[in-house]
This record gives C-alpha cells, structure tokens and sequence, in this order.
C-alpha cells in the first residue's frame, strides 16, 4: 500500500508547532478521560504526535501507531525534541482489529 503521507509528512507541523494548536482539544479530551478514569491511550493515527504530545504532558500513558513511515519518523523526532520517550509504530487498521 503506498504511503499518500510520503512527501506531505515533513511539511504538515508547518501549520503550527505541536504544542500550539490543540488548546481546545486537551480541554475536552482531558475532561473526558478524567471521567471515565482513562489512563492509557492508543492514537491509532497518530501523525507527526501532536495528541501523543499533548496527553503525555496531561499524564497520559500514551501508544501511537500509524500507518505512515514519514509520519512516524517525524513523529519520533518530534518527540525526542520535546524529551518524550515513546516511540510510535508502523502498524495497519488489521493489525489493530486482530
């Protein structure tokens, strides 16, 4: 299956940097979460790691998968620059359904 993300990957924080844009979302999410009792979150699309980004610093125990080598790969840079240690990987949605 050909990666559609290949190119577009390395651009895609040119909107904004991942700890920038996602204000109203970490809102809702954590509010959310926190009433349910969610601890660990899998981002099954997870980019360039803004989500995983975000719900990590909320105390989140955080697992991204995405199918998208180029995403991940600026995934895990984008993480290692913020001292996150995870490492998002390649997975498809039928590994995720088994």
């Amino acid at each position: 299956m050909k990666d559609i993300y290949e190119k577009f990957a390395y651009d895609y924080d040119e909107f904004g940097s991942i700890e920038e844009y996602l204000g109203n979302e970490k809102t809702f999410l954590n509010k959310i979460f926190s009433e349910y009792g969610v601890k660990t979150v899998l981002d099954c699309a997870c980019g360039t790691g803004q989500h995983l980004y975000m719900l990590a610093q909320l105390g989140y125990d955080v697992w991204g998968s995405d199918f998208s080598e180029s995403m991940l790969e600026v995934a895990n840079r984008n993480l290692q620059e913020r001292n996150q240690i995870m490492k998002p990987t390649q997975r498809s949605k039928e590994w995720i359904l088994t």
